[in-house]
């Protein structure tokens, strides 16, 4: 996405681009592409561990992407080739390039206001969680296809703990 939008963006509109591509991925093949965890926060629904990797600058984006915290700026600082997605997932990014790329400022986060599954958290909290359901359930799958989207993302989270385990003992 970096790289077809100029190289550089505000962190925060990279955070909604993605979210958009995992909403987007959701509805055409029920699952996401980040395998991340989506939150409500005041200024829109985000990918959790995506943001925390830019904010934190996390060793695994800093090699490839750059941020400068004070101005909330990312930018690619290589281009790497794209070998862990599959052509439907960087069709969907690209699709969201395409809808939603050339949206300056605020505007993709006034967009994101206006998704379903967005609620803005209220009291004392400053976060509140968006499953994989509710998502599935504001693209417009039926009861069915939700519940059985919702498994499907419960045996891939037990696959890849497994998997995890296995690598670190390896």
């Amino acid at each position: 996405m970096l790289s077809k939008l100029g190289n550089e963006m505000q962190y925060i509109k990279l955070i909604k681009l993605l979210y958009l591509a995992d909403r987007e991925f959701v509805k055409q093949k029920g699952r996401t592409i980040s395998g991340d965890n989506h939150f409500s926060l005041p200024y829109g629904p985000i990918l959790s561990k995506s943001l925390d990797a830019i904010t934190e600058e996390k060793a695994e984006w800093t090699e490839i992407i750059g941020a400068d915290l004070e101005s909330k700026t990312v930018w690619l600082k290589q281009k790497n080739e794209i070998e862990e997605l599959s052509k439907s997932e960087i069709s969907v990014l690209d699709l969201i390039v395409e809808n939603f790329g050339h949206m300056p400022g605020p505007q993709p986060v006034e967009y994101t206001h206006t998704l379903p599954e967005w609620k803005k958290p209220t009291g004392k909290k400053k976060s509140q969680e968006i499953s994989l359901r509710e998502i599935a359930e504001a693209v417009g799958h039926f009861s069915e296809r939700v519940d059985a989207i919702v498994a499907g993302q419960s045996e891939s989270k037990t696959v890849n703990r497994f998997l995890n385990q296995f690598r670190e003992s390896a």
